[in-house]
């Protein structure tokens, strides 16, 4: 397999070490180019597979299998136009892009595979959340992600991170998407949403810290609340059905618990990586389509018009 990759920063670097073991596993060879502004060195393991390191777009001339997008938000829309060409597939960290611009929306896509980012589907509690989801007819729903910004990465200076910043396309509307995006997986898209945001920690970063969401469909309601001020991290899915049962997620404690039931649902691995396994097998014929451009920007839409 040959592949592009826009951006190999921490996100991408996973990325990429996810695809040389996966690629490793299935006996195929990964060849890797990337697109990159600046020359700090990769770790050896990486660096073994980069053949070519472009410093602009317009140097990418070749045809790959796929291309990972996988720079700050805010750039992803530069990153896709400029390469749309250069493979019929991709890979889109999530989410899409940092604004609903019609020139996004606009973009010629093809009839390749655009696959956007949704780790959170390959978690065990919401793909179980997921299947209670079908299996009962909900009225109501909580999804909750709280989680303490500064402890993200401990030793970096947060205030200069992404979620921090605007001109990357931070905040927790796109940063926390994750929630909306698994939201819209099992429900699709709201008749009627409602969104009210703000900074209102001590944190000192220009982002919106804080975000809450009101969505409706016909016969149900639900409500999202985002935020970087939680510690410890909560993350969870809560359902309540037309007969009054709670069904209650949670993502960190990896449980589901209903009637007189408690499953214990840990992934295996990291999620990241499930969801690559997943991506190289949809490259392959192997899998489904589950969020490709359209899902991306529906969720994009609900989180920020």
């Amino acid at each position: 397999m040959k592949v592009l990759f826009v951006g190999l920063g921490s996100i991408g670097k996973r990325h990429l070490d996810d695809l040389i073991d996966i690629l490793s596993e299935r006996g195929e060879e990964l060849i890797a180019d990337r697109v990159s502004h600046s020359d700090t060195p990769l770790p050896d393991k990486l660096a073994a597979v980069i053949r070519n390191t472009y410093h602009s777009f317009s140097e990418v001339m070749e045809k790959y299998d796929c291309t990972f997008i996988c720079n700050p938000t805010s750039l992803h829309g530069e990153a896709i136009k400029a390469l749309i060409g250069c493979s019929d597939n991709m890979y889109i960290e999530k989410p899409m892009f940092e604004s609903l611009d019609p020139e996004y929306e606009a973009i010629p896509w093809g009839n390749g595979i655009y696959h956007v980012a949704c780790p959170l589907r390959f978690h065990p509690v919401i793909r179980r959340m997921y299947a209670l989801s079908k299996e009962n007819r909900i009225v109501s729903f909580r999804a909750l992600c709280s989680s303490y910004l500064p402890g993200w990465r401990p030793g970096s200076d947060y205030k200069r991170s992404y979620s921090a910043r605007k001109d990357l396309g931070g905040g927790v509307r796109l940063d926390l998407i994750h929630e909306i995006d698994y939201i819209h997986w099992m429900f699709g898209s709201p008749d009627e949403a409602l969104c009210r945001y703000g900074t209102y920690g001590g944190l000192g970063i220009e982002t919106e810290d804080t975000a809450d969401y009101i969505l409706k469909w016909p016969g149900m309601t639900g409500t999202v609340h985002l935020d970087y001020l939680g510690d410890p991290t909560r993350r969870s899915l809560e359902f309540i059905t037309d007969n009054g049962e709670l069904i209650f997620g949670d993502i960190v404690a990896g449980t589901v618990m209903y009637s007189d039931t408690i499953e214990i649902l840990k992934p295996s691995e990291d999620i990241r990586r499930t969801e690559m396994r997943y991506f190289v097998r949809l490259l392959a014929g192997e899998d489904s389509p589950m969020n490709d451009q359209r899902d991306g920007w529906d969720s994009l839409k609900i989180s920020l018009e």
